[in-house]
Parts: C-alpha cells; sequence; structure tokens
C-alpha cells in the first residue's frame, strides 16, 4: 500500500485539510494510506481533534501572512526540522495559499 503525506500549511492548508484528519491510520484496500501534518505559526487555525504528534509550530512566531519580511528566515530555515520529524512518504502533497506566510517563503 503507497503511503501519502499531506503537508498543510497555515491557515488555508487547515481549512482545507480538516477533512482529512479523520482518515490518518486507516487503511482502506486500493486507496493510499494517508497522513496529515499541519505546520503553522499559531494554533489558531487548528481543531482540537488534531493529534499533537502530527503539529508543527514554529517557536516564537504568532501569525505570519503580515510579517514575512520578518519571519521568512525562521520558517525557511525549518524545512529541514519539518522533514526530519514528518519523514517523506511515498507522496508527497503540500496544500497552503500563496498569500500567508508559510507558503510563500518555501
Amino acid at each position: 500500500m503507497s503511503k501519502m503525506n499531506l503537508f498543510l500549511l497555515g491557515g488555508a492548508g487547515a481549512n482545507i485539510g480538516k477533512q482529512f484528519v479523520q482518515q490518518n491510520g486507516k487503511k482502506e484496500e486500493g486507496f493510499a494510506d494517508i497522513v496529515t501534518y499541519f505546520v503553522d505559526t499559531s494554533r489558531s487555525n487548528l481543531s482540537k481533534d488534531i493529534p499533537e504528534e502530527n503539529i508543527y509550530l514554529f517557536e516564537g512566531l504568532d501569525g505570519s501572512g503580515k510579517k514575512r519580511d520578518s519571519n521568512y528566515k525562521s520558517i525557511s530555515e525549518s524545512t529541514h526540522d519539518i522533514l526530519h520529524r514528518f519523514k517523506p512518504a511515498d507522496v508527497n502533497v503540500i496544500v497552503g495559499s500563496c498569500s500567508g506566510g508559510k507558503l510563500s517563503v518555501n
């Protein structure tokens, strides 16, 4: 069975990806095993049913959409740490919006 990671970035990623949380760990014949990972600068976009081990929060940052010029370095330098913590799968999908701070700097 193939494995697929959804990397859900910021508010847009969280809003789109919250419908996939219930798929974590479910194995269905003919479908990829989907795991959702949420990456954000604050908890404000994250629902309480997301497992803590599937959340990556940036330390010391609270929001980034209007603070790209001051947060981009911290966010871009964290890419290695994120991929070390959430190992890539057979298929990896990144979901976010280019208007926020997380996807626009990577």
